[in-house]
């Protein structure tokens, strides 16, 4: 009985002379019944004989309700297949089910009853259309049917594709003779479906774990690959070079890599309060309980780490400094760069002549890079920009000038630099030689003092004496580079800026280098063509000139009304004799040659 029919079963609920269920039904009324009950009285309502309503008979060809309905035919009864369909049984996804399938190397197509597996008598549509001769069975010659039959020496992983069996005839599957040479051994090796461990043999072969590790997987598996580069040293003779300061051990790498294996106060609390067998720890655990005896180990490493980079940090601030130095001198005494600025000046106060831009007595570094932005109204080879005509003025005005670029080497170098990072690094590099000397200090007035704090004292006692008056020395190079820009903006009339933005002028001045080069170059090649293309003309002229004129006999250019215009107005008779005169000579000419 469905839904509707055990609601409907509501109002016939206590009637007649109905067995102990109907007179319960009878006892809770007709309006008060809910849902649930309606539903749970269902097998109680009844009238007269009071008894259950018999279940309806089973559908035709339906299976038993006792299990859900699973297909299969008889792989459901394959022990190959038996878990599965037991897995369906259990509600389980079907498509959870295929996919554990295919992880075993099975064919998930059985669930539907579409496997490879025997008939069981059903008269499925399937197992009907199996009972057909394929058309490759006749399509075929004996021996490809059985090279396509051909079956491993062992359990294949599944390859899941779609078979093609009809409308073979006349594709290209009828003309392959499956002749490829397979070398079954490699593919058995490659694609043969691995054993899987029954749980009794995976419970054999796990050994039992004969180290004892405190730490989580990926802190341990960090600390091990840094251990790795120490593979020459034992744990035990890697603290004692820390302790000694050993070069050899601490180098700017080693170094590095300790800092990264140094352990927290945390893990050397884990490993001191271990209360099991201290043979059996793990090689991280073993490391950090020696190393957890060296006094202040982080402090240590880090004061080692500022010896090994001070110089190499020292060194790029000087290179930087040193560049931005030799691009201020270059351009204060490049007497070129000054010959060019006065032949832009000239040019840009005639142009802007009669205007506000007009009669300026000097000009700005940026305003150099607004020439190549300006066209001429030429075309042909003497287009171009009015930096391409003022590159054409020094040439011929002052062609000195025309290398000043050669002057400004290190411009460029310079222009990458800004005196806030150099601020910056100083105070990094002041910043750690200060943690030096405050390490050094407080252990230095330590009332007693081990082995292991002599030697530290010893090794940074040297290294603080050149290290402070080293960055002293740093910051007034870099007050006096500064000092040095500004001088070159207030000789070149500049405006005041940062020190900053009074750098950003190499790179200015670099990038017009560029540009009038680029337009020297440019000049010379259109200058170069014109040149050429003149050559041609005058060439053509001189061969067209010269072209069926007899040897000293001068001709008149030109068309016919040309040639008759050079008799002016003389008489007819006497222009008729000049002409024959000169065919007589031409035919004279002729004869002689």
């Amino acid at each position: 009985m469905d839904l509707m029919a055990a609601i409907k079963a509501k109002g016939a609920q206590g009637g007649g002379g109905g067995g102990g269920g109907g007179g319960a039904g009878a006892t809770t009324g007709g309006g008060g019944m809910d849902l649930m009950a309606a539903i749970k009285a269902k097998g109680a309502s009844g009238s007269g004989g009071g008894g259950a309503r018999p279940p309806p008979p089973p559908l035709p060809g339906a299976g038993s309700t006792a299990d859900p309905v699973v297909a299969g035919g008889a792989e459901a009864s394959d022990p190959k297949y038996a878990k599965y369909f037991k897995m369906l049984k259990m509600h389980i996804p079907k498509g959870a089910v295929a996919q554990k399938m295919i992880a075993e190397g099975l064919d998930p197509a059985v669930l539907d009853g579409s496997g490879g597996g025997s008939s069981n008598g059903s008269s499925s549509k399937s197992e009907e259309k199996s009972d057909k001769p394929l058309e490759a069975d006749t399509l075929f010659s004996a021996e490809v049917r059985e090279k396509m039959k051909v079956k491993p020496s062992q359990k294949m992983k599944a390859l899941h594709w779609s078979r093609v069996d009809e409308n073979l005839k006349g594709t290209v599957w009828e003309s392959l003779t499956h002749s490829a040479s397979l070398d079954t051994t490699e593919l058995d090796a490659l694609f043969g479906s691995k054993a899987i461990a029954t749980e009794g043999s995976a419970r054999e072969l796990k050994a039992a774990p004969t180290t004892v590790s405190l730490f989580d997987g990926k802190r341990t598996q960090n600390v091990n690959i840094g251990l790795g580069r120490f593979s020459s040293y034992t744990v035990e003779s890697m603290r004692d070079g820390i302790i000694r300061m050993d070069q050899a051990l601490l180098t700017l790498e080693s170094t590095e890599r300790l800092l990264e294996l140094v352990p927290t106060h945390e893990e050397v609390n884990v490993v001191t309060t271990f209360n099991g067998d201290m043979t059996k720890l793990g090689k991280v655990e073993n490391f950090f309980l020696v190393v957890s005896t060296i006094p202040r180990l982080r402090q240590r490493l880090e004061c080692l780490h500022v010896t090994h980079v001070f110089e190499e940090s020292k060194s790029d601030m000087e290179t930087k400094l040193t560049a931005i130095g030799r691009a201020t001198s270059q351009v204060v005494s490049s007497t070129g760069l000054v010959e060019v600025l006065e032949v832009v000046l000239q040019l840009g106060n005639y142009i802007n002549g009669g205007t506000r831009r007009g009669a300026a007595a000097g000009i700005t570094f940026d305003s150099l890079l607004k020439l190549s932005t300006i066209k001429t109204n030429a075309t042909g080879e003497d287009a171009g920009t009015m930096l391409n005509y003022c590159v054409r003025l020094v040439e011929k005005q002052r062609p000195a000038a025309l290398e000043f670029g050669s002057d400004l080497k290190d411009v460029q170098d310079a222009s990458q630099q800004t005196f806030t990072q150099l601020d910056s690094d100083h105070r990094s590099l002041v910043a750690s030689v200060e943690s030096v000397r405050a390490e050094y200090e407080a252990l230095r007035a330590q009332p007693v003092q081990d082995m292991s704090t002599t030697t530290f004292l010893s090794a940074m006692s040297p290294f603080l004496s050149k290290a402070l008056p080293a960055c002293e020395e740093l910051k007034n190079q870099i007050d006096k580079t500064k000092e040095a820009v500004k001088s070159l903006m207030r000789r070149f009339g500049q405006p005041a800026v940062e020190d900053d933005q009074a750098l950003e002028v190499f790179g200015t001045l670099s990038t017009f280098k560029t540009q009038f080069g680029d337009a020297l170059t440019q000049n010379k090649a259109a200058d170069a063509a014109k040149a050429k293309r003149e050559a041609a003309e005058a060439a053509k002229k001189a061969k067209n000139a010269q072209k069926g004129r007899p040897s000293g006999v001068s001709q008149p250019e030109g068309n016919l009304f040309s040639a008759f215009a050079q008799f002016g107005s003389q008489s007819q008779d006497d222009i008729v004799a000049q002409l024959r005169e000169k065919m007589a000579a031409r035919e004279a000419a002729k004869r002689s040659g």
